[in-house]
């Protein structure tokens, strides 16, 4: 339809009749800077849910960034395209870096994101734009590239107002699982997923990962069984998935296809990696499994499971530091936890190592002993001695015990502090534990495991000794106090 501006010649001779107490409007000549195109509005339609799964937009919300380009498809009144105009975005508004003029030539617009510069003819309808951005696309293009963005838009004026669709569908992989505790509670966490991708026919897509979600955009018209198969691992095991029948895919809609696995060791028991969390609303304790992606909300997490113990090995541990294992009946089993907080160095110099011999003379001399809480206690207990001359400042950070029928925060020993940087081989000489337990802080805090970590064991070698653990596994014998080295406190349940 012909544009305003396109005015017969009698409609001029009217206006300018027009009487001068009303002022005289003339015709729009094209030159007035007011008549550049500019952007009125600008909004972005989310994504769809149409699956009956958790089908929401997962994060994938277009936000405009300074220096983003758009594009507006210019179409005159016999619908072909005739100019391709560059806007682009300071933070604050949209320019029009070529310095287009609203015109009567134009009968619509198409606006879309990320601008292309098309070098051969200009397309002129939706689907001409999406056949030829998806043939200028890269295969390993991101999401945000690969995300065209579309707004066929009505021009009356200079100020266009865009509403942009998503052009092409969304796929969404995820593993989400629920676990429900005592009282009635019901978490739901996402589990980490790895090597997670999908392929239609010859055509591999690589999913992003967004708060454990992986996303994807397809421009696939359809998902057929033989056509289309899902990835993914789960803990060491690798799946492959597809649909059970055809499923159409519309555009600016979402499709989210669960990452299942068997539940051999999710949910069940506890594993290393794990999180000792507890309700916020009731203050139970809940365990979350190593393989979340992160904590659902409504928890707060105390540490980081690093050891399991079976009721003989906690028996044993409880005799030696002096406790009594029925007053630890646990969480579904026995383990030692790692704090997301890091504690202090000793406190005392190494001229007063004789000190703190004296005060643990009683103790076994061993590294292959788990009594962390029982030097720990003896150090405690002499610390506050009025003329001891001991210092122990290690757990000034944890002087509150964590919820739940667990021990006071204590100092590892060098058996237990085998286990945390070793992994579950204490005795092999590897830096595995301390990779897998900082890839489990991640999730939760800024806390990583770093340089020479001492232990409170003391052993009768040539004089007092606090064994380290240095990055590679290995030990570093320690004839003194260590002093810059800072202690990482755990407890057991």
């Amino acid at each position: 339809m012909k544009r305003l501006l396109d005015i017969s010649i009698c409609l001029v001779i009217m206006l300018v009749a027009v009487s001068c107490a009303d002022g005289i409007m003339e015709p729009y000549d094209g030159n007035d800077e007011a008549g550049l195109l500019s952007v009125g509005s600008l909004d972005v339609e989310d994504f769809a849910g149409t699956s009956a799964t958790r089908a929401v937009n997962d994060g994938a919300t277009v936000t405009f960034e300074n220096g983003d380009e758009m594009g507006v498809l210019l179409i005159d009144e016999e619908g072909a395209a005739f100019e391709n105009v560059l806007f682009r975005y300071d933070g604050n508004i949209w320019q029009n870096t070529g310095g287009t003029y609203y015109s009567g030539k134009i009968g619509s617009a198409i606006a879309y994101f990320p601008y292309k510069d098309f070098t051969g003819s200009l397309p002129s309808t939706v689907n001409e734009l999406r056949q030829t951005v998806s043939e200028l696309t890269a295969d390993d293009a991101g999401f945000r590239d690969r995300d065209l963005l579309v707004s066929e838009v009505e021009v009356t004026s200079p100020e266009l107002d865009i509403r942009f669709q998503h052009a092409w569908s969304m796929i969404v992989l995820s593993g989400a699982k629920t676990l429900q505790v005592e009282g009635g509670e019901v978490f739901t966490y996402m589990l980490a997923l790895s090597d997670v991708g999908f392929a239609i026919g010859d055509r591999r897509y690589v999913a992003e990962d967004v708060g454990g979600r992986y996303i994807c955009i397809v421009d696939a018209e359809t998902l057929e069984p033989d056509d289309f198969r899902y990835f993914y691992t789960v803990d060491g095991t690798s799946y492959v998935k597809t649909v059970s029948e055809s499923k159409a895919l519309e555009p600016n809609h979402s499709y989210s296809f669960p990452c299942i696995t068997s539940d051999s060791g999710v949910g069940t028991g506890i594993a290393a990696g794990d999180f000792y969390c507890t309700s916020d609303r009731t203050g139970s304790v809940v365990v979350i499994p190593a393989m979340a992606a992160d904590l659902p909300s409504g928890l707060t997490c105390h540490g980081i499971v690093f050891h399991v113990m079976d009721d003989e090995e906690f028996g044993n541990f409880a005799t030696i530091n002096d406790l009594t294992a029925e007053g630890y009946p646990g969480y579904d089993g026995h383990a030692l936890v790692i704090s997301l907080t890091a504690g202090l160095g000793f406190g005392m110099s190494n001229d007063d190592a004789g000190l703190v011999k004296s005060a643990l003379a009683e103790v076994l001399n061993t590294k292959d002993v788990a009594n962390g809480y029982k030097i720990t206690q003896i150090l405690k207990g002499k610390a506050a001695e009025a003329g001891s001359g001991i210092t122990f400042n290690a757990l000034n950070n944890h002087t509150e015990r964590a919820p739940g029928n667990v021990t006071e925060w204590y100092a590892p020993s060098f058996h237990e502090l085998k286990y945390m940087l070793r992994g579950i081989d204490p005795e092999a000489i590897t830096g595995e534990g301390r990779v897998f337990i900082n890839s489990q802080l991640n999730k939760v805090c800024d806390l990583q495991l770093t340089g020479n970590i001492p232990s409170v064991t003391y052993i009768d070698n040539n004089g007092t000794g606090f064994c380290l653990i240095k990055e590679d596994g290995s030990e570093e014998g320690w004839h003194g106090i260590p002093g810059s080295e800072v202690y990482y406190p755990i407890f057991a349940f």
